[in-house]
C-alpha cells in the first residue's frame, strides 16, 4: 500500500485511534461531526500532533514510529520533510505579503513554469499577484490558501473544508483538478454533501475516537 497509518493519539479527555490503509491516487472522505477528531487526525499525519504510539507510513518512508510507553518517537520526520500538503480549515496566509510572495513561499523548485501556470488559471489568481494579501475577500483568500498548498511539493493532499467561501463555479472546476491529480492521495472533509458524494471516492467516518474506513 502507498499510505498506511495505525496509531493511538491521546490528550486529556480526548483520544483518536486511527488505522487504515489506502493506495497511490485515491481520493477519501472524512464525514465525522465537529469536535470527533478529524483535525487532530490531519495534525498527526503532519507533525503537529504526535501520536502516544504507532507508525505513519507514506510510500517507502516511515515518517513517524512510537512504541508504546515510550516517552518519544523513535522515527520521527519533521513536517517540511513529510511531502504532506495541509489545507487547515483557517486560510493560514501571511498578510504582510503579496499574493504572489504566498504563493511562492513554499513553492517546490520542480514545478514548471507551465504547473504554476495551470494552477494559476484554474484559481484565477493571475490577477492578483501583485496585491498585497490583507486586501483580498474571503473567496479570494481561500484561493490563495489552496494555491499556496498546491504549489508545494506533496505526494498526499490534506483538505479541512476546501470551499469554504468558494462560488459553485470554482468548486467545480477544483473538484474536476483534484479528481484528474491520480499521481497523489487525497483526503478530504467537507460539510458540503453533494460535494462530498461527487469527489469522495471512500468514506472514512470518525466514531467515538475510532477511525473507521470504507475502503477495501
Amino acid at each position: 500500500m502507498f499510505f498506511e497509518v495505525n496509531f493511538l493519539f491521546e490528550r486529556e479527555h480526548f483520544f483518536l485511534q486511527a488505522s487504515l490503509c489506502c493506495e497511490k491516487g485515491k481520493i477519501l472522505g472524512i464525514d465525522a461531526p465537529m469536535g470527533a477528531g478529524k483535525s487532530s487526525f490531519f495534525q498527526c499525519l503532519v507533525g503537529i500532533l504526535h501520536p502516544v504510539q504507532g507508525q505513519i507510513i507514506l510510500g517507502q518512508n516511515i515518517l513517524f514510529e512510537r512504541d508504546i510507553g515510550k516517552s518519544r518517537p523513535s522515527i520521527f520526520t519533521p513536517p517540511h520533510k513529510r511531502k504532506i500538503g495541509c489545507l487547515f480549515q483557517e486560510d493560514r496566509i501571511f498578510d504582510h505579503l503579496s499574493v504572489e510572495e504566498n504563493l511562492f513561499y513554499a513553492s517546490s523548485p520542480s514545478f514548471s513554469e507551465t504547473t504554476r501556470e495551470e494552477i494559476l488559471e484554474l484559481l484565477n489568481l493571475k490577477s492578483l499577484l501583485k496585491q498585497r494579501s490583507s486586501s483580498l475577500s474571503g473567496g479570494e483568500k481561500r484561493r490563495l490558501a489552496i494555491g499556496r498548498v498546491l504549489f508545494s511539493d506533496f505526494q498526499l493532499l490534506l483538505l479541512d473544508e476546501p470551499f469554504r467561501s468558494l462560488e459553485q463555479g470554482m468548486i467545480q472546476s477544483i473538484v474536476s483538478y483534484l479528481k484528474s491529480r491520480k499521481d497523489i492521495t487525497i483526503f478530504f472533509a467537507s460539510h458540503n454533501k453533494d460535494i462530498f458524494q461527487e469527489l469522495a471516492e471512500d468514506t472514512i467516518s470518525i466514531q467515538d475516537g475510532i477511525l473507521v474506513s470504507s475502503y477495501k
